[in-house]
């Protein structure tokens, strides 16, 4: 089964980061040479820092017109001027599943920016299969009986996969991750099924949903 490329600051940060000079942040980058982090010296006037989130995106990941980033939340500034905010990845209304970005400020300037853009050229969006499809080849595949199905969830996404077996990224595929309401025992999972063929490609415990939030 193939796996989702998940990112941790922590870990891509041993292997790969750019050098630090006057002129700019402490960088880091993954495997594709997309920014992981960035690390802004609020002192530093010399240095080149993104006047906004905006300014980041376009300038710096220099994003696909594609993709948006949505805000998904934001917290005001505390007694010392601290304040942070979260944007999701969507690429053409459609969010993509582990892309977004955190930002920090003080008194309204940026010094820390982290999380993951999911490159994507091009996807076709336009003829996904019925979500009713979806999640019966899911119940087919998790041998659930459909009698025993109170209601289901099936939302378009986009899913970035890694072949384990030969250590590379797959190219991002539009998805329903599936979400099945039984009281079935086998009915444990959230199955991400391939939009266009029907084909579980991907499923994880229902239990990661609980403690996924702020992966960045």
């Amino acid at each position: 089964m193939k796996k989702p490329e998940i990112f941790f600051i922590l870990m891509v940060a041993v292997v790969f980061s750019t050098a630090q000079n006057s002129q700019h942040a402490r960088i880091i980058k993954n495997s594709r040479g997309i920014i992981q982090s960035a690390e802004f010296d609020l002192n530093n006037n010399n240095q080149s820092t993104p006047k906004s989130s905006t300014d980041f995106f376009n300038e710096w990941l220099k994003v696909s017109p594609d993709v948006e980033f949505v805000k998904e939340f934001f917290n005001e500034p505390d007694k010392q001027g601290y304040s942070d905010v979260h944007y999701d990845q969507y690429y053409k209304g459609i969010k993509v599943k582990n892309g977004g970005y955190n930002f920090h400020y003080k008194n309204g300037e940026m010094y820390f920016a982290h999380g993951n853009y999911v490159k994507i050229n091009t996807i076709n969006i336009a003829s996904p299969i019925a979500k009713e499809k979806a999640y019966k080849k899911f119940a087919e595949r998790k041998d659930i009986p459909l009698n025993s199905i109170k209601d289901f969830n099936a939302e378009l996404m986009i899913i970035e996969l890694k072949d384990e077996q030969v250590d590379t990224l797959l190219p991002p595929k539009l998805v329903y991750r599936t979400y099945l309401k039984s009281n079935h025992r086998n009915n444990s999972d959230i199955g991400y099924i391939d939009a266009t063929s029907g084909e579980l490609i991907y499923s994880e415990p229902k239990m990661i949903e609980i403690g996924g939030t702020g992966t960045f």
